[in-house]
């Protein structure tokens, strides 16, 4: 048995589904909308993988290994000084 739902959309949401209907060559807008709702059904069941996240103190010292390094670059670029060795 079917069932029906009514929504309401903004003017430009409703363009865009009108579009997109006709760019997939869908009949109806409710098969475009069936569509989306298998899809979003299909992906919600995938796992999703996510990257481990970094505790605060990974950040930190992570920041501070950055400052060290840039630090360390700044002071070999100042000991050397200017290449005068190259000619015009």
């Amino acid at each position: 048995m079917r069932r029906t739902i009514n929504i309401s959309v903004s003017e430009s949401m409703h363009s865009l589904i009108r579009e997109r209907t006709r760019f997939n060559n869908y009949d109806t807008v409710s098969e475009y909308i069936r569509y989306l709702v298998r899809r979003d059904k299909t992906s919600a069941t995938e796992p999703k993988v996510y990257p481990p996240q970094k505790t605060a103190n990974e950040c930190i010292e992570e920041a501070r290994l950055w400052l060290n390094a840039e630090r360390a670059a700044e002071q070999m670029l100042d000991r050397e000084g200017p290449d005068d060795t190259l000619s015009p």
